[in-house]
C-alpha cells in the first residue's frame, strides 16, 4: 500500500502520492473557486494537510476520495 510506504519512509512512494493525485486535485479546487492562483495555493495546502494526517488514513476510502475530501 502506498500509504505504508510513505509512512516507512519511501520518498519515491511519497513523490508518487502527489504525482499522481495533484493535477486531479488542484482541478478539483480550480472549479470550485474559479481562481487557478488560489487553486494552487489550496492544492499545496492540502497536501501539506494530508501529510500531517497520513497516520489516520484507514484504507476504507480510495485515497483519491480522502485527499478530495481534505482538499
Amino acid at each position: 500500500m502506498l500509504v505504508r510506504r510513505i509512512l516507512n519512509g519511501d520518498q519515491a512512494a511519497g513523490e508518487r502520492l502527489v504525482t499522481e493525485h495533484y493535477p486531479r486535485v488542484c482541478r478539483f479546487l480550480r472549479h470550485l473557486t474559479r481562481q487557478a492562483e488560489e487553486a494552487e495555493h489550496l492544492t499545496q495546502q492540502t497536501f501539506v494537510n494530508a501529510w500531517r494526517a497520513l497516520a489516520g488514513f484507514r484504507g476504507q476510502s480510495w485515497l483519491a476520495t480522502w485527499l478530495h475530501r481534505i482538499a
